[in-house]
């Protein structure tokens, strides 16, 4: 993971990462305490193609940043004798979506699925629609597919991806995606819920305020600080502020100050992003 810390010219401090590098980010808290903003953040300023899988429907319901896609998905081979089914999406024809809006140079696709509950075997296809990255020993499928760097938001990740249930594909992913270049958002209320890979793999690990102690048994598992001293800080976060834990090497754990949010409005859905990702209001190290 390729990052660093800069100050901006109002003085806010910010740490930037490398889009062409791939990184895990996994942000907790109640609902209201902004991780759904936080990783909104990182999303909208994700430079190239991204893919939001939105399980409430509440991530961009009027369309402002996103566009909704129902891609095609073939059914390889159905559950029997205990297994799920298979599926399989095809990989996006950046081509023709560019052609489709006139060719525009430079242009990204921002898009948003929203997972269809009614199939009991949903997370198959999700996991279908994102995919997997291309190798040496053929062609991927999927979002992924893309063989290029993009970037995944998957809201509700507990829903997605509760402990012992990992879809084959994404788990595939956790362990290997962020070589394709892959950038994975994974946004929720309750860690204990997901499975540990999830944190274990991450190399960035926002909490804003997190009260149940079994989530904050779960993140005490991963940041260099007591349990104690853990709750001492969630205790004293201010509103909508949140710690920051950068993963190896350094496993440094910060101090937040709430996001500028304003900061978001007005980036255009498909245009040409920023270089680097920026996440702001870092006060102190701990």
């Amino acid at each position: 993971m390729g990052g660093r810390a800069s100050s901006e010219g109002d003085g806010v401090v910010t740490f930037e990462l490398d889009p062409d590098t791939g990184a895990y980010l996994f942000a907790c808290g109640h609902k209201g305490a902004g991780k759904s903003k936080f990783a909104e953040w990182y999303f909208r300023s994700y430079p190239y193609a991204r893919l939001v899988i939105d399980s409430n429907s509440d991530v961009d319901p009027e369309g402002r940043f996103t566009e909704w896609i129902d891609p095609a998905i073939d059914l390889v081979a159905p559950a029997s004798q205990g297994r799920p089914p298979v599926y399989r999406c095809p990989v996006p024809d950046l081509g023709a979506w560019a052609a489709s809006r006139g060719g525009e140079p430079g242009y990204f696709p921002s898009w948003r699925y929203e997972p269809d509950f009614s199939n009991a075997h949903w997370r198959y296809v999700v996991d279908a629609v994102m995919g997997e990255p291309p190798t040496r020993r053929g062609a991927g499928s999927g979002f992924l597919g893309l063989g290029q760097p993009v970037a995944v938001w998957i809201d509700e990740i507990g829903e997605f991806d509760p402990v012992g249930q990992t879809p084959p594909k994404f788990a595939q992913v956790l362990h290997k995606g962020r070589h394709a270049g892959v950038t994975l958002i994974m946004s929720g209320p309750r860690p204990k819920g997901v499975d540990p890979l999830c944190l274990s793999q991450a190399d960035l690990i926002a909490m804003f305020d997190t009260p149940h102690a079994l989530d904050r048994e779960r993140l005490a598992e991963h940041v260099p600080v007591s349990r104690t001293e853990l709750d001492a800080l969630l205790d004293n976060l201010e509103e909508h502020g949140y710690l920051l834990f950068e993963g190896p090497p350094s496993r440094e754990l910060s101090i937040m100050a709430p996001l500028p949010l304003e900061r978001l409005e007005g980036r255009e859905p498909r245009g040409e992003a920023d270089s680097a990702m920026s996440f702001a209001g870092q006060d102190s190290e701990h």
